[in-house]
């Protein structure tokens, strides 16, 4: 058996080294562009992650803004059913006073039918 000095061991060592690295270097290469590529990629992201932020505080000022269209509009819709109310009250109170009038006015009528008859009937006033 052949015994292999330290110089010998040496040399396997750094022929190993300079391999590794022929096959290496490639590789360290395209993982340096993955590395920039990655960088690339995440200050994309920041800048996606800013203007999404950005949004959302836009969404939610449009949230309040909503919100508080949305209570004008229950107190619009409040005031109308209270005119709604109002109306149909008044239609009612003006039906009313509409049939009283009415009546009033039959029996005015009636009034002045009768007092037209009782004078049509008594003769002593008619003297033609």
């Amino acid at each position: 058996m052949m015994s292999l000095t330290n110089e010998d061991l040496q040399a396997i060592s750094q022929l190993l080294d300079t391999k590794l690295d022929e096959r290496l270097n490639p590789i360290n290469e395209r993982l340096d562009k993955v590395d920039k590529r990655l960088d690339k990629v995440d200050e994309r992201l920041d800048k996606v992650n800013k203007r999404l932020d950005k949004v959302d505080e836009r969404l939610d000022k449009v949230g309040e803004r909503l919100d508080k269209v949305d209570e004008r509009l229950d107190k619009v819709d409040e005031r109308l059913d209270k005119v709604e109310s109002q109306i149909k009250r008044t239609e009612r109170n003006l039906r009313a006073a509409i049939r009283e009038s009415e009546n009033l006015i039959l029996q005015e009528v009636d009034d002045v039918h009768i007092l037209l008859d009782k004078h049509a009937e008594d003769k002593a006033k008619h003297i033609a």
